[in-house]
């Protein structure tokens, strides 16, 4: 689990941020004027704070570790997030970690505006762009806040030794478009009332979760294997026997990667040397530390039983932790699969490859 700083928040509610202000600056890093977005603070050093955190985001992994995000509000006005942009977070927290699967929770801060100034949408504009970059730093009054009656009478001053941070990523969405359980969305909950806490709760997830987390595992894990079974002419009759059967591709794929796994840890199909009580856990160490390296070899030989078998197998482990009742029989767990629907997913190998 990565899990996020905690500080930023309670940095920027002390710094006393009244304010958005929008503006343009030179960036020596692109030899170029770029659009400049600044929080307007009363208090300095609690916002110099907050920047010096995102500075350190930012020589871990890069600027946009910091999510700055924009949510225009359907009654007007606008939510201005600000949180840890979660890849970077898991990467400054797990590395280049292959094995896990990551849950991820950190805090956010939330600011609402009660207008949207003309250069706001003319930068809403600006970063439809293909590639828009901007930089993103923090201001106080130059003089007392009481001497001003509003922000934007106020002369501002750039937080001295705190450089901007130069972005090429923010989010910009109406209200309406705000998906579910996005930050985003999250935001918008806090501004209604619905949240008593300003954090991200963990990601949820759901069936899509799990078919993109396959996809995403075999890439990572068997580049190799997927290419040979691309290119293997003996699997195609396997393939095209099996989805005769009902199964489908996506199955087929991933049995013939766990073959693959079993067959280079134990020697023998199905992990069946390895105890019941401890296969996750010896499959997760074999993957964390295992590379694949294009040698020259083929795939393992394989039969249609022995992939079918396989295929059963990891239809039943998906079942569960659906929480529905396993099978031995190809037919049953299929039907079971699609009443829930999980039979159908997307493939890794090119169809066109495997399938004349």
């Amino acid at each position: 689990m990565a899990v996020g700083p905690y500080a930023f928040p309670s940095h920027l509610s002390a710094a006393s941020v009244d304010a958005v202000a929008y503006g343009f600056d030179r960036s020596e890093e692109v030899a170029r004027d770029l659009p400049f977005v600044s929080l307007v603070a009363q208090d300095a050093r609690h916002l110099a704070n907050a920047f010096e955190e995102f500075g350190a985001w930012a020589e871990a992994t890069d600027p946009d570790a910091l999510e700055v995000t924009f949510v225009f509000r359907k009654k007007g006005g606008y939510l201005l997030l600000i949180a840890p942009e979660y890849s970077r977070l898991e990467r400054r927290c797990l590395g280049f970690d292959r094995a896990h699967r990551t849950m991820t929770s950190s805090a956010m801060w939330v600011k609402p505006i009660d207008s949207v100034h003309p250069m706001l949408r003319d930068f809403r504009t600006y970063r439809s762009q293909i590639v828009a970059p901007f930089l993103f730093g923090g201001a106080t009054y130059h003089g007392p806040r009481s001497v001003v009656s509003s922000p934007a009478d106020a002369a501002l001053s750039p937080l001295p030794g705190i450089p901007a941070l130069l972005k090429f990523e923010a989010t910009l969405v109406d209200e309406v478009d705000a998906r579910p359980h996005s930050l985003a969305w999250h935001a918008l909950e806090l501004d209604r009332g619905r949240e008593t806490r300003s954090t991200q709760p963990s990601r949820v997830f759901d069936l899509g979760d799990v078919k993109r987390n396959r996809v995403r595992a075999l890439r990572h894990h068997f580049p190799v294997t997927l290419e040979r079974m691309s290119q293997c002419s003996q699997l195609t009759p396997m393939v095209k026997e099996l989805e005769r059967q009902g199964a489908r591709l996506w199955q087929i794929e991933q049995a013939v990667c766990n073959l693959v796994l079993s067959h280079d840890l134990v020697g023998q199909w199905h992990f069946r040397s390895l105890s019941s009580r401890k296969v996750d856990d010896v499959i997760v160490e074999a993957l964390g530390s295992r590379h694949e390296v294009a040698d020259g070899r083929a795939l393992p030989q394989l039969s249609p039983d022995v992939i079918q078998t396989q295929l059963v197998a990891d239809a039943n482990k998906l079942l569960r932790n659906l929480k529905k009742t396993p099978s031995t029989k190809l037919d049953a767990v299929q039907e079971t699969l699609q009443s829930v629907s999980a039979l159908d997913a997307p493939s890794v190998v090119r169809p066109s490859l495997v399938q004349p």
